[in-house]
This record gives C-alpha cells, structure tokens and sequence, in this order.
C-alpha cells in the first residue's frame, strides 16, 4: 500500500514463492501398509506436478530408493541423516579394510 507521510512510495507485493512439494509422509506411509499405495500416490503426484512445472522432492535413505525416485522424476533428494552416511561410511571402510588386509 502506498502511505501517506511514507518517504517514497511503500508497496507490498504478494511473495513469489518457489513451486515445490516435498513427498515425504506418502513414502512413510507405505512402509507401514507395505502394500505400496504411499509409492503409488507419490508417482502419480510426480507426473501431475511436472505438468504444472513444480518441482519434487523427497527424502530417501538407501542407494535403492535414490535410484528409483530419480528414475520417477523427482529432481530433490535428501539423502539419509548425518549419523547415517557417518555409519554408512564407516561401514563400507570397515569392509574395505577386510577384504584388503586378509
């Protein structure tokens, strides 16, 4: 709104906000009903957004579902916590190790 008494002229424009969705609670959700209606919902959700040019995002914590998710099309992922790539890490140069020094 412009004001009166304002130095210059004080506008406020409604944000522009970035198209995105985050599919995260559906791929929980299957897990637990582990009939795969969660992964299911979560494709199709894939293709109407990249119709309307929002992009998708998701949060994955194994190599499998990294690979599946961007074979569907969602262009963000969050990839497992900080414990979990510190473990994982770990884990693959404790295997190294073994099969180098037996």
């Amino acid at each position: 709104r412009g004001g009166q008494g304002w130095p210059g002229s004080l506008s406020v424009a409604a944000p522009s906000w970035p198209k995105f969705l985050l599919l995260y609670r559906l791929q929980t959700a299957q897990r637990r009903d582990g009939k795969g209606q969660g992964i299911n919902a979560m494709k199709s959700i894939i293709e109407k957004a990249k119709k309307n040019g929002i992009t998708i995002g998701t949060f994955t914590d194994s190599d499998e579902t990294v690979k599946m998710w961007l074979e569907s099309g969602v262009q963000y992922i969050s990839y497992s916590v900080d414990v979990g790539i510190f473990y994982e890490s770990c884990r693959h140069l404790v295997h190294k190790f073994h099969t180098i020094y037996k």
